[in-house]
């Protein structure tokens, strides 16, 4: 049997006591809570915390590539959010399973590759040219859009993200 304590708010004193007796039900609530500490409920997409780790997982590695900063400017919320943020996403198909997305804020974006060569002009633009296309459906929604290469060892996470935002503005 397992017992779980789980504090409620800030008041030391609040919490709810859990007992779960079956192995399969406590095996269901563990990866239910993993997925609730790793992912991004609307989404499905890693959320900002495990991004950041995913990020600083490829610098420390012997690995280059890029990362680019998105940022939706919208009055949509939600689903209707979310939507856009999944769309977009599919524009980086092109850059295979070496791939890294996370939702940074509520409308940024945070997508980061693995690559042995920067990145080419033509890849770049046929990129550009998919967002453009899938912006068209966004109505007066704009999307921002922001890169840069990386080397392993060279940054920090958050040094390549203060460039990112750096170059939104």
């Amino acid at each position: 049997m397992l017992i779980k304590v789980i504090p409620v708010g800030s008041d030391e004193l609040a919490y709810f006591t859990v007992f779960i007796q079956e192995p399969e039900t406590f095996r269901r609530i563990i990866d239910r809570l993993d997925y609730i500490e790793n992912f991004d409920q609307e989404t499905a997409l890693y959320n900002r915390r495990k991004g950041m780790l995913e990020f600083e997982q490829l610098l420390v590695s012997q690995l280059s590539g890029g990362a680019f900063l998105l940022n939706i400017e919208t009055e949509k919320k939600g689903e209707d959010l979310a939507a856009i943020i999944v769309s977009l996403v599919k524009c980086f198909s092109t850059f295979g399973n070496e791939l890294v997305v996370s939702r940074h804020s509520e409308d940024q974006l945070l997508v980061v590759y693995t690559s042995k060569n920067p990145l080419s002009v033509d890849s770049f633009n046929v990129l550009l040219e998919s967002l453009k296309h899938n912006t068209k459906t966004l109505g007066s929604d704009q999307v921002y859009l922001a890169f840069t290469d990386w080397i392993s060892g060279s940054l920090s996470v958050n040094t390549l993200l203060d460039y990112l935002y750096s170059s939104l503005r």
